[in-house]
């Protein structure tokens, strides 16, 4: 299991979810599909073997990193600093489901498409001695 790799896409795909955050619902779909794709494209990347599981420890990596950053905008407002953002930007359970479920997926896409290509690579190649 290769944490490196799935700490960075974890990372990459927080700042969907920083970014859409307190936005109308299309665009939060949007900076989801997009950083959580990135993400699991980073997470497949440098992953061996078991991308899926790769996947899953970068989804959940993100919503920690998320919940982190939220938590310090708490202390920051506290210490007279700005309103923070909410941690579940909607009131509609299934709007949150809704993201949780696309975030997911792409995530998966973004694995998806790193697995095809490091499987491409080498093809019809011969190796030189």
């Amino acid at each position: 299991m290769d944490l490196i790799g799935a700490s960075w896409g974890g990372l990459v795909a927080s700042v969907g979810l920083l970014a859409g955050s307190g936005r109308d619902l299309p665009v939060r779909l949007g900076a989801l599909a997009v950083a959580f794709a990135v993400g699991g494209f980073i997470s497949g990347a440098r992953a061996r073997d078991k991308r899926v599981r790769h996947a899953a420890v970068a989804f959940v990596m993100a919503f920690v990193i998320y919940a982190a950053f939220i938590g310090l905008a708490h202390v920051i407002h506290r210490a007279g600093g700005s309103a923070p953002p909410e941690l579940v930007p909607t009131d509609d359970d299934q709007q949150a489901l809704m993201a949780v479920g696309w975030s997911a997926a792409f995530m998966l896409i973004g694995t998806g498409v790193a697995a095809s290509m490091r499987r491409g690579r080498g093809r019809g190649r011969r190796r030189r001695r």
